[in-house]
């Protein structure tokens, strides 16, 4: 039995009462179903930074003025230079990569999950100077064949409460449905 934390008080998580079985040198178990419902918040606000803007835009090659300068920015009504619209969905790496990462989900260390839809909705653009709260929900997780549907939700929202962007994404854990048979 492990004690995870969700959103500022734990919650007692049993291992899965199903038996792991082998594959392919590795042990394969389904993901924890008492994680539906469950949330979590990051411990710190991520604060934009003019640079990790910058670091960003340059790496994934998009090189738009407002991305980089305040006066472009400006001059398209913004009130300070914005983040690439993919830049919402890297704060889950920054943040924690929690429920994927805590144990008593179930889920394999070696890559067995591999992202099977991911929607991205922008409330407004991400901005220099923004302090963001990032908040992850398991919405669901349900066999599909010999494999399990992870729905997760991750919320950015301003520290005022507003919303910045929801992210929900579908992820595909290869090989742990409770019926399927090791191949």
């Amino acid at each position: 039995m492990t004690t995870t934390r969700f959103g500022g008080h734990s919650k007692q998580l049993t291992a899965t009462a199903v038996r792991p079985r082998k594959g392919k040198g590795n042990t394969r178990m389904p993901l924890n179903r008492e994680f539906i419902g469950c949330s979590w918040k990051a411990d710190h606000v991520y604060e934009v930074s003019r640079e990790k803007i910058r670091e960003y835009a340059v790496a994934i090659g998009e090189m738009h003025p407002a991305y980089l300068d305040e006066e472009a920015a400006a001059d398209l009504g913004h009130p300070a230079p914005y983040a690439p619209s993919t830049f919402a969905t890297t704060l889950w790496f920054r943040m924690g990569t929690w429920p994927l990462s805590d144990p008593a989900l179930g889920k394999a260390k070696k890559p067995v999950c591999l992202l099977g839809d991911q929607r991205v909705l922008h409330h407004r653009p991400i901005y220099v100077g923004d302090r963001l709260w990032f908040s992850t929900t398991v919405k669901e997780i349900r066999d599909i064949g010999r494999h399990e549907l992870l729905h997760m939700e991750h919320r950015i929202e301003a520290e005022s409460g507003e919303p910045v962007t929801t992210i929900n994404d579908k992820m595909i854990s290869r090989g742990t449905a409770a019926g399927a048979t090791a191949r």
